[in-house]
């Protein structure tokens, strides 16, 4: 499993090969970044694979916020 950062895209990305199956999305504001999406396919679940997509989107200078509640989790916030 490969975790990509993609920031044209706002998003971090897992892969398993060559396929897609999890994201986590944020958006940046005036110097807080709001991940506010984070998806696993159903199949890939229960392998750590939503926390490391958080962790990467997490990867920033800016504040963070977190309105997808995993995050928050993750991260500590809330």
């Amino acid at each position: 499993m490969d975790v990509t950062y993609v920031i044209k895209e706002s998003r971090s990305e897992a892969y398993v090969g060559e396929e897609l199956v999890g994201v986590c999305e944020f958006s940046d504001n005036e110097g807080i970044r709001n991940i506010y999406h984070t998806e696993v396919k159903k199949e890939f679940g229960g392998h750590g694979i939503a926390r490391k997509l958080v962790e990467a989107a997490a990867q920033t200078d800016l504040k963070m916020q977190c309105d997808c509640s995993y995050a928050a989790h993750v991260l500590g916030i809330g």
